[in-house]
């Protein structure tokens, strides 16, 4: 805290010192018009109760007062009775001696007790007491009418339709008016509304000088009430901002002023308590937390909603520090009963929402935790105020990394990281890193993590340093797993370790061994997922290639204008931008063996280019005409049926025959179970090296695992066994439940059939053929026409495929 807000508070206490002894002398006042002067005097000073006490005194000569201090009472009065929830006497007031009073005071008082309807939470007659106010006296009439209209409505645009922009403008309105007439106590309390708004607009520094000005205006006047106001409000804004120590002082400040002039706990004593408890939870002291609410526990039935609300909301905190999540969960309804009571929705609700949330994280309840975060989201749209926004995505991000969905979750992280920097939020801001550093990978993991653990040192929060160092520690773990895996995973590849329990791994296994001394080149064959690449990396290990180098191309991810020069490179000159030679991945495969996997997909044009390399062992760079020899082994991979694609001309029949010097065709996982057990325990010992826990498979997990036809195929299977790994972090058992959605909604169903890749391509020839008839009436001339191919090969197709016109075609 700043030597000048110090200052101020020292000038506060010395001028409340002064004027408060008048407190203490209850002697009856020689007439009514001393009476309605301190009325006056203690309202402005913020003694309401004592300003109430007088009023009633002079009320008893009214007609005896001069009109101009019967106007200035009779609103001041009225305020007193707001601030203190007299309503009942404010509406007979109004209906009794107001009536003799000026209509610009009668529409002011009217104001008043549309603020007591306000916050009572009865907007309907809110409403109408405002429409009292501008029949009684028009605003354009009384720029004070027209002042405290605009701070209502402000005020009202703010906390119920989260109009925020709506709000500052009326109310800076307001604050330019109160000015303007002198009205320094209520320019003080429009000044804090001001400071709310511009806070839930992210403006933290122009948020603190609203809230400083409205403190200083109330030591002036000497109000310690307005003035323990803005010093709640200061003490909040600082511990938003993780300056706990600033906030301890102001907010002992604000509770030391209302334990001076108060004999009880009023409803603003409770607000400074709860504000107090809430900087306790955050910097982790339970202790003085739960004692700090237990000083307002007999009180929360005299609190308004909000107060009532945010009072239940923080002792649920405390219980869910204390490991006591039931109990925390039972204070947050009572939050939200509390709320509902108001009748509107507002920002507060979000935040229970939030902390219901956290609670159900802790329980590893992701998906509850999620909804409720989705409905805070709701209610900061509904309300239009988004100062809880960046937690509310932390927590969501959270439940998202908790159900194994971290490439939503990242994102989100990363939204919330950027808008708790832009709100100057601190340990809100290092709880999210924590968060990232959970599910990045390993080297941005600790990266963040180290970020968090600055900040918590910075803040002095040892608790919250210690789990940021033990993630920044699991981080650097993670990548030395990774690291070590790599290396693990390239001894089993040079030990050649090709799972083959089933007999149909052991035939691939023996035709591998047999390719393997060869120089020939082979095609291996079979469906997506299957291990293609992994079969290839074990025939060049086992070859005399294998000292070379083995050089991976999607030819599928690969452009058709960049194939020749990516697979052969280019000379310098060859076309714009070839500033240097370059040479192309048959050069970079030299010695050793090229893999082209997904030759399938490869355009005919390409497929010419590629035929020259491998019938001749020959290239040219573009743009070169010196013509280069090929020291390669190729090898290539594909889950389409080439010789299917050389009967439709797709695939050219000459590279076919070129690349098809040996033939391995790998079986899909459903047709070599045995081969899952080992599979999973391959995949098991990487997830337990990486992350430096072990994992295991309980039986029922694994009876799925046998049960499931993996459509997948291995890529699958090892999909399933990380993504069960991550959800099974804290134990090391992989169970049902932390297996992906997939094969948890496969149980009890009956498998399907078990079908060869060509009998899957005769179902789906067979569909299109039997199509392509009934769209052309049995016309086999036309269908073949429609289908692009000649009708003796339509013919032949119906012959083989055991398609009858008048049994099926006419279906």
């Amino acid at each position: 805290m700043n030597a000048d807000l110090e200052r101020t508070i020292q000038r506060l206490k010395a001028t409340s010192r002064a004027l408060h002894p008048k407190l203490e002398d209850r002697t009856r006042p020689t007439s009514s018009r001393e009476s309605a002067s301190l009325v006056v005097s203690f309202t402005a000073a913020g003694c309401f109760s004592a300003a109430v006490d007088y009023a009633e005194q002079a009320l008893r000569d009214w007609d005896s007062l001069e009109p101009e201090l019967r106007n200035d009472m009779g609103v001041q009065y009225a305020l007193s009775l707001h601030v203190t929830g007299n309503q009942a006497k404010l509406s007979e007031f109004i209906a009794g001696p107001a009536r003799s009073l000026s209509e610009e005071a009668r529409a002011r008082i009217q104001i008043k007790l549309a603020w007591s309807e306000l916050m009572g939470g009865n907007e309907r007659k809110s409403l109408a007491a405002v429409s009292s106010a501008r029949r009684i006296c028009n605003p354009e009439d009384s720029q004070l009418v027209l002042a405290e209209l605009m701070y209502l409505e402000g005020y009202r645009s703010f906390s119920r339709s989260g109009d925020l922009m709506q709000a500052e403008e009326r109310i800076d309105l307001a604050c330019g008016l109160f000015r303007l007439q002198s009205e320094k106590l209520l320019l003080a309390h429009a000044l804090q509304a001001r400071a709310e708004i511009q806070w839930g607009l992210g403006h933290a520094g122009y948020a603190e000088a609203l809230s400083t000005a409205s403190l200083k205006l109330a030591a002036h006047l000497g109000n310690y009430r307005t003035a323990t106001a803005a010093l709640r409000q200061l003490g909040i804004f600082c511990y938003q901002q993780a300056k706990f120590a600033s906030a301890r002082t102001l907010l002992t400040h604000a509770l030391e002023l209302h334990t001076r002039f108060e004999n009880n706990v009023s409803r603003f004593k409770l607000k400074a308590l709860i504000a107090l408890t809430r900087l306790e939870l955050l910097i982790g002291d339970v202790s003085s937390a739960s004692k700090t609410l237990d000083k307002a526990r007999n009180n929360v039935s005299d609190m308004d909603a909000s107060a009532a609300a945010m009072w239940h909301e923080y002792r649920g905190i405390a219980q869910t520090q204390r490991l006591d999540y039931m109990a925390a969960l039972a204070s947050f309804e009572e939050a939200k009963k509390c709320l509902a009571a108001s009748g509107t929705t507002t920002y507060e609700l979000a935040e229970v929402y939030w902390q219901e949330a956290e609670v159900h994280l802790a329980m590893h309840n992701p998906r509850i935790a999620l909804d409720l975060a989705n409905d805070a989201l709701e209610v900061i749209h509904t309300c239009g105020n988004p100062r809880e926004y960046g937690q509310i995505l932390r927590v969501k991000a959270t439940a998202l990394a908790q159900l194994a969905r971290p490439d939503e979750a990242i994102p989100l992280l990363d939204e919330a990281a950027s808008e708790l920097r832009r709100r100057n939020n601190p340990l809100e801001l290092a709880k999210t890193l924590i968060q990232l550093a959970a599910i990045l990978e390993p080297d941005p993991a600790a990266d963040a993590a180290e970020e968090a653990l600055a900040i918590f040192s910075r803040l002095q929060l040892t608790a919250f340093a210690q789990d940021a160092r033990e993630a920044r520690d699991l981080a650097r773990l993670r990548a030395q797993a990774s690291q070590r895996t790599e290396e693990n995973r390239q001894t089993v590849r040079k030990e050649g370790k090709l799972i083959s329990v089933s007999p149909r791994m052991k035939a691939v296994l023996a035709d591998c061994q047999l390719i393997a001394r060869s120089a020939s080149p082979a095609v291996i064959m079979g469906a997506t997922g299957v291990g293609k690449e992994v079969v290839a990396r074990y025939i060049h290990e086992h070859s005399t290639f294998a000292d070379g180098p083995f050089v991976a191309v999607n030819c599928a991810a690969l452009p058709e204008s960049l194939f020749e020069r990516e697979l052969f490179g280019h000379k310098k000159g060859a076309f714009t931008g070839a500033d240097r030679d370059t040479a192309g991945v048959v050069a970079a495969a030299t010695g050793g063996t090229l893999f082209l996997d997904e030759i399938g997909e490869l355009p005919m044009a390409m497929q010419a280019k590629l035929l020259r390399l491998l019938q001749e062992g020959t290239y040219r760079r573009v743009g070169d005409v010196v013509e280069y020899i090929a020291e390669i082994r190729v090898l290539a991979a594909t889950n389409c049926d080439l010789k299917r694609q050389v009967e439709e001309k797709t695939f050219r029949e000459d590279l076919w025959y070129r690349i098809n010097a040996f033939e391995v065709r790998v079986p899909p996982l459903r047709e070599r179970t045995e081969d899952i057990a080992p599979l999973t325990d391959l995949f098991l010992e990487e997830q337990s090296r990486e992350y430096g826990i072990e994992f295991w498979m309980d039986k029922q997990a694994r009876r799925l695992f046998e049960r499931y036809p993996w459509p997948g195929n291995v890529r699958e299977l090892q999909s399933a066994v990380r993504a069960g790994a991550a959800r099974a972090r804290e134990r090391g058992c992989v169970r049902v439940q932390h297996l992906p959605h997939s094969l948890r909604e496969s149980r009890g169903k009956k498998p399907p059939p078990i079908l060869s890749l060509q009998q899957h391509l005769e179902v789906e020839e067979r569909r299109i053929i039997l199509h392509a008839l009934r769209k052309c009436k049995n016309s086999r001339s036309e269908a073949a026409r429609y289908l692009g191919i000649g009708r003796n090969t339509l013919y032949e197709k119906m012959q083989r495929l055991g398609i009858a016109l008048d049994k099926e075609a006419k279906g």
